[in-house]
């Protein structure tokens, strides 16, 4: 949970300021700023790493996966511990019992009877001791509990397949949260490259300010003005570094990277593939209804939460088996000897018969219960129903909107960047003013802000498409 915490926090987080350089024409398909862009930090010595690598790396390396995996490995033993309560089970005794009186060593077969002779037979009658000594085999094999037995496997059986549905769901969630940090960075890192073009703007300006202030042609406060805005500029610019060294710390947790490893930098490329972007606004076109029900079967969760019914309906007819008559053999072979160690073997073998008349209630209550779950898991499954059909909407909304805001803000940008020229223009003629200088300059920054900000979303909002449709966000045609 502080792992997604941490993923939704660098996701939401505000970058404030963007300069004018550095952007141009964005299309779908086409790279952030329409080329590949270097990190602004320096990557001598480190390795580069695309998209489909750092996916690779997390799929390795992540310890949240392993564990997943290992669950997998667990129910199955779970299955082989489920098959073997249905096999016989032979236990070897021994035991030193004292008693304070003197026991019989053996069952009491005959009573001592004279023989011709004056002769006393007593070969029936056992010898007596007060510690006995007991050594030998026991076994026991259930033949029939109710149709537990049998039940018990296929509920194992079940499990491992939850656990096999489980490790999808931590495979699909673990390639979206390392997809996003991926993007933030690559957001990020241009903002970071544009944050420095402003802060050399500004001090540009104020270098020129500086001049025209000593040429009598402003006013002192046209500097001071400045000042404080690049005061401000270079505040930004170190936030958008540190978020930068704080989501790459994120991304090296998800890869499953320790502190001392080697850090990495990123290739940036925020390229939605042509032909995933054209089969994401294909989806767009389909009924909601007709999308939403193949998603049901493709969504590792929907399969997990199946797998959780049919789990519950079996315990439910588990707990119903309790009222039925249990059937087991079982049997000793042994030896039985006093102090003299004189041992003597003995047998037996049982069939025991077990119904149970009264329980207080126990096996009703345990019945109601597993409906209870069972019923539960049904209304889950409603709702996961309910939620997959809004996060398909709301991601193909999310792909409409993204791509609107990128139109719009592509275009104002042109226009902002040429009221910044006159305004600088202006400024250096003496016929403007600083403020409209710094004031074209926000604005352009306000711009470039939403257009980058709607290339994140509209990345984002494919991504999302295809973990709402249930398709495997590994097989994007990345490898382009």
């Amino acid at each position: 949970m502080k792992r997604l915490a941490a993923v939704a926090m660098i996701l939401l987080m505000a970058t404030p300021a963007l300069s004018e350089d550095g952007t141009a024409n964005e299309t779908p398909g086409a790279p952030l700023g329409g080329q590949r862009v270097a990190p602004s930090v320096p990557v001598e010595g480190k390795d580069t790493l695309t998209l489909v690598q750092v996916i690779e790396c997390a799929l390795k390396k992540s310890p949240v996966l392993a564990q997943s995996a290992k669950n997998v490995e667990v129910e199955g033993y779970g299955i082989l511990s489920a098959k073997a309560d249905r096999m016989p089970k032979v236990d070897f005794l021994s035991a030193v019992t004292r008693y304070r009186y003197p026991t019989p060593v053996t069952p009491i077969t005959g009573f001592p009877s004279p023989r011709p002779g004056g002769v006393i037979d007593s070969s029936g009658f056992p010898r007596f001791d007060e510690t006995i000594l007991d050594t030998g085999l026991a076994f026991r094999l259930p033949l029939y509990k109710g149709g537990r037995l049998q039940r018990a496997v296929h509920i194992a059986e079940m499990r491992k397949v939850l656990a096999e549905d489980n490790l999808g769901v931590t495979r699909q969630e673990l390639i979206y949260n390392v997809t996003s940090v991926y993007y933030k960075i690559c957001q990020l890192e241009k903002l970071v490259q544009a944050h420095e073009a402003g802060v050399r703007q500004l001090e540009l300006h104020r270098r020129n300010a500086e001049s025209l202030l000593q040429a009598g042609s402003v006013p002192r406060v046209d500097l001071l003005k400045t000042d404080v805005e690049l005061a401000h500029a270079r505040q930004d610019l170190l936030l958008v570094q540190n978020s930068v060294a704080s989501a790459y710390a994120l991304l090296k947790g998800l890869m499953g990277m320790e502190d001392q490893e080697p850090t990495f930098a990123i290739v940036h490329d925020l390229a939605t593939p042509s032909s995933v972007w054209g089969e994401a606004c294909k989806r767009s076109g389909e009924a909601l209804r007709e999308v939403t029900e193949n998603a049901l079967t493709r969504r590792p969760e929907h399969r997990a939460l199946v797998q959780r019914i049919r789990i519950a309906e079996e315990r439910v007819k588990v707990a119903q088996g309790k009222r039925l008559p249990e059937i087991a053999l079982s049997g000793e072979v042994s030896e039985r000897s006093g102090e003299d160690l004189n041992y003597e073997d003995n047998w037996n073998v049982s069939l025991r018969v077990t119904v149970p008349i009264v329980d207080g209630g126990s096996i009703a209550a345990e019945v109601k219960r597993e409906r209870a779950e069972l019923a539960k898991l049904r209304d889950e499954e409603r709702e996961l129903r309910i939620n997959v059909a809004r996060e398909i909407k709301d991601a193909l909304l999310a792909m409409e909107n993204a791509e609107k805001r990128v139109e719009v803000a592509r275009e104002s940008i042109g226009a902002a960047r040429e009221n910044l020229r006159v305004e600088r223009l202006k400024y250096e003629a003496g016929a403007g003013t600083s403020a409209d200088v710094i004031d074209a300059r926000t604005a352009l920054v306000r711009t470039e802000t939403e257009h980058y900000q709607g290339l994140y979303d509209r990345n984002i909002a494919v991504t999302s498409l295809r973990k709402a449709l249930g398709e495997d966000l590994f097989g994007w045609e990345w490898n382009r």
